[in-house]
C-alpha cells in the first residue's frame, strides 16, 4: 500500500510520482473538479488536501466483501456457536 506522506515530511518534493503530479496540476489551464482514489492507494488522497481538490475514495474490493461487513450485525456471535457445540 502506498503511504501518502505527511505535511511535516519534506521528503515528498524529492519523489518523481508527486513532481509529476505537480507539473500535470500546474500546467492544465483547468484545475480537476475532483480526484477518484482508490481507497489502498491513499496518496491520492494527500494530493487532493495538498491542492485542495475534493476527493472521493473508492472501494474496489469485491462486492461479496463489502455485502459481509454492511451485514455483520447479522453474523452469529461467539456464544451461539458455543451454545451449538461448535469450537
Amino acid at each position: 500500500m502506498a503511504v501518502a506522506p505527511t505535511t511535516s515530511d519534506s521528503s515528498w518534493r524529492c519523489t518523481p510520482r508527486w513532481r509529476l503530479l505537480d507539473r500535470l496540476l500546474l500546467e492544465r489551464k483547468r484545475r480537476p473538479d475532483a480526484i477518484v482514489a482508490d481507497t489502498y492507494l491513499a496518496w491520492g488522497v494527500a494530493v487532493g488536501a495538498r491542492r485542495g481538490i475534493p476527493v472521493c475514495s473508492l472501494w474496489t474490493m469485491a462486492a461479496t466483501f463489502c455485502w459481509a461487513l454492511y451485514h455483520v450485525n447479522l453474523w452469529p456471535s461467539v456464544k451461539a456457536n458455543k451454545a451449538y457445540g461448535r469450537p
